[in-house]
């Protein structure tokens, strides 16, 4: 056999240190759009990492959340205990928007990732935070993101406010059990859970408590209306409370945004009456709650509370139609579809 002449070539090491970075992406909803985005940004900022041969991708970190808090944002968290942990060396984000609208916790995040050894580059802006002369300029523009985001809180919460005025808001036909939408999604009955409904206001009337109506419906296998054997205590308790099964819908708004409101800690109503279809009649609604309230073993007087019986549940009755209530909160926006 012909002797060869072998060279062994030994791993060059490159003439520079590879940077460890992740991506961190965010959007404040789930919608079609909102995915769009959050793909488009994951797309871009994997071409620039895989362009520069100093860096090397190490991890992507995706919220689906308001940028208004660092609250609730779990993939953000995830970053910054990896970040301590010394798990890369930059961060790299589209824009300051997407990092946080908020300021405050901006900057502080900024200055802990700092502490950590880690810089930000915000693609869009063309700004590192490693860079004393673009502090400054982060600064401003984590301002300007703060300021347009409550700008369009306010645009938001007024839009709903006006079609909750207007009865063109989608929350006075989202269904509940009795309930589906229509094609043009307006609420009719669907007629084999109405005949639950009316069983169960009927089986309250004639004198079963909640638990024994929970026992008579799993005697005829009736499902609840997640498909279990046996019903919940508490879906009989909002269903006979539900006013909607009346044709009428009311809406509770509270308010978080005090400005929105008259005087804080405030409530205001709407009601749609005739709404829809009724699968109970007010008469029978009115009974029920009259019987509910007789059936409570508390009562309430100048003094506060007091028990005064032990013979039903120990739990106080709520006003008549309370539980019928779709509770809107006037803050930050999370893409609720009204």
């Amino acid at each position: 056999m012909q002797k060869r002449n072998i060279t062994k070539i030994l791993p060059q090491r490159l003439a520079f240190d590879l940077h460890r970075v992740v991506i961190y992406c965010r959007t404040s909803t789930h919608t079609q759009e909102q995915l769009n985005s959050m793909t488009n940004q994951v797309s871009k900022l994997t071409q620039l990492v895989a362009e520069n041969p100093a860096w090397t991708l190490c991890d992507i970190y995706l919220d689906f959340r308001s940028g208004s808090t660092i609250a609730g944002r779990t993939e953000f968290m995830r970053l910054l205990d990896d970040a301590a942990c010394g798990k890369f060396d930059i961060v790299l984000c589209k824009s300051i928007s997407r990092f946080g609208r908020n300021v405050t916790e901006a900057l502080q995040t900024i200055r802990e990732l700092h502490k950590a050894g880690v810089h930000v580059i915000f693609e869009q802006e063309n700004l590192n935070s490693n860079n004393p002369e673009h502090t400054f300029v982060i600064s401003i523009m984590s301002s300007m993101a703060e300021a347009e985001n409550e700008e369009r809180r306010k645009n938001v919460n007024w839009g709903m406010q006006r079609r909750l005025e207007n009865g063109t808001s989608r929350l006075y036909s989202r269904p509940c059990f009795g309930y589906e939408n229509d094609a043009a999604g307006e609420l009719v009955i669907n007629e084999q859970q109405a005949e639950v409904v009316r069983l169960i206001f009927s089986l309250y009337l004639s004198g079963k408590s909640v638990l024994g109506i929970i026992s008579a419906l799993r005697e005829m296998s009736i499902p609840s209306p997640t498909g279990k054997e046996s019903w919940s205590k508490r879906s009989i308790e909002v269903m006979l409370g539900n006013k909607k099964y009346t044709g009428d819908v009311i809406i509770l708004k509270k308010y978080a945004d005090t400005a929105l409101s008259p005087s804080e800690g405030q409530h205001i109503s709407y009601i749609a009456t005739a709404s829809h279809p009724a699968i109970i009649s007010s008469e029978v609604f009115t009974q029920v709650q009259m019987e509910r309230a007789r059936r409570s073993n508390v009562v309430i007087d100048e003094n506060g509370s007091r028990r005064k019986s032990s013979k039903y549940s120990s739990k106080k009755v709520k006003q008549a139609g309370d539980e019928s209530c779709e509770e809107v909160v006037f803050s930050q926006p999370q893409g609720l579809q009204i």
